[in-house]
């Protein structure tokens, strides 16, 4: 028996484990925060548990079935062997990833059809998932390979990890009517998905240029070298932080629009100091992009679901 168990794990590792390991899952739910941000500024509240459950499933069928469907789609037209986007070692591409990553996007778009006889938002969110799809074609299959070209891969990323994840937490909470406070509050997450992405492509620059791919970040480096980098995610950071200050600022928040944009300084000061490391390697560059993101995550998701539980806990006090 236990050699069975043995033998069957052993399997699991070498031929199953790596699928699901290249959906990239805790490098997805970092996109969580801009989900749960329109969830909120769409109206979105957890009053019941049929309210949470229904956000939940929405945002696990679009950070699984979706995102991580199509980053599993990029490995396989990638063939990525060196630091990607979560891993710094990833696992071999295995034979049949294009079509389990298939069978992901696709098992997603089934369990959200429930959702699409709810109400006019439901139909939405199938419109929104479906564009995500046509996206990641656009992004990584090689006939289009817009991946490749920098204005045409940040228009790709802005719109699907930006605008389209942003839309889907608003479709989510079923809102029928986005206000000011929303608009500042999607353009604000849309711009901050812009800052990022260089830094993301950083560590990858010399897998990028042996492919032939001129990424936004590869762009940058030949105008300008690092100091381009970081002067468009330092400029674009702090015009984001200012649209999203002003979505709290439209919600009657004065107190935490001037608090977003004091925090700022933080993450301008990470990176400042990030931009004059005097021994820059793509390992540094891969694990200060990982502790910036998920620190910028963490606390965003655990303001904006601040604001949405303390509602249910003063009904319970």
């Amino acid at each position: 028996m236990a050699v069975f168990s043995f033998g069957a794990k052993r399997v699991y590792n070498r031929r199953v484990r790596p699928y699901f390991k290249l959906l990239r899952l805790p490098y997805q739910f970092q996109l969580g925060p801009i989900f749960l941000w329109g969830f909120w500024l769409g109206g979105g509240t957890f009053d019941s548990w049929r309210d949470f459950v229904r956000f939940a499933a929405i945002f696990l069928i679009f950070h699984i079935g979706a995102f991580g469907g199509l980053t599993a789609l990029n490995s396989f037209y990638d063939r990525d062997e060196g630091p990607i986007g979560g891993m710094w070692n990833p696992p071999r591409v295995p034979e049949h990833l294009g079509a389990f990553a298939w069978m992901v996007q696709i098992g997603g778009l089934c369990a959200l059809l429930p959702f699409v006889a709810q109400n006019s938002a439901g139909a939405k969110l199938l419109w929104i998932y479906c564009g995500l799809l046509g996206l990641s074609l656009l992004y990584s299959h090689p006939i289009t390979r817009w991946k490749g070209r920098p204005w045409h891969s940040l228009l790709i990323v802005t719109t699907g990890q930006g605008i389209l994840d942003c839309l889907a937490g608003a479709f989510a909470a079923a809102s029928t009517r986005l206000d000011d406070a929303w608009t500042s509050g999607l353009l604000g997450a849309t711009i901050l998905v812009a800052a990022f992405y260089p830094l993301t492509q950083l560590y990858q620059a010399r897998d990028d240029r042996k492919r032939g791919d001129q990424t936004l970040a590869t762009w940058l480096l030949d105008a300008g070298g690092r100091d381009y980098v970081f002067a468009w995610s330092m400029s674009l950071l702090l015009l984001g932080a200012m649209y999203n200050a002003f979505a709290l600022w439209r919600k009657m928040l004065p107190f935490d629009c001037v608090l977003l944009l004091v925090a700022t300084a933080l993450p301008l000061w990470f990176l400042w100091n990030w931009r004059n490391e005097t021994e820059p390697s793509t390992e540094k560059d891969f694990q200060r992009v990982h502790v910036f993101m998920r620190a910028m995550a963490l606390a965003f998701a655990l303001y904006v679901g601040a604001h949405l539980l303390w509602p249910v806990a003063r009904r319970w006090l």
